[in-house]
């Protein structure tokens, strides 16, 4: 994810009166092996999820999504994630929720 998602996404809630809460709630206990990057490599909009059969990216912005199902290019976007995340740093998205549910400015 792009490394100031988190703040950008509880504002953008905020902004529209939809319980932040409710929605980082869905987020706490969820696996993921998640990487913040760089604002430069990759905006808010965007999105890329690589599950074992299957990759999908998403540009929310313009409500667009791709599937990947071949599995060469699965390795391929695996790659990339790996390589990646080298500029990048790891996040817990446990915690960043908790932090904002437990801080009382989760509404």
């Amino acid at each position: 994810m792009q490394e100031d998602f988190v703040p950008f996404y509880v504002n953008l809630l905020q902004k529209r009166g939809l319980s932040i809460q409710s929605i980082l709630t869905a987020f706490v206990g969820r696996a993921a092996d998640t990487a913040y990057i760089p604002k430069e490599f990759m905006n808010f909009d965007s999105e890329i999820t690589i599950l074992p059969e299957a990759a999908y990216i998403f540009h929310w912005g313009k409500l667009v999504a791709v599937e990947i199902r071949n599995k060469e290019t699965l390795g391929l976007l695996r790659g990339l994630f790996a390589f990646t995340k080298q500029f990048g740093s790891k996040v817990d998205q446990n915690e960043l929720a908790k932090k904002y549910l437990g801080s009382g400015s989760a509404t």
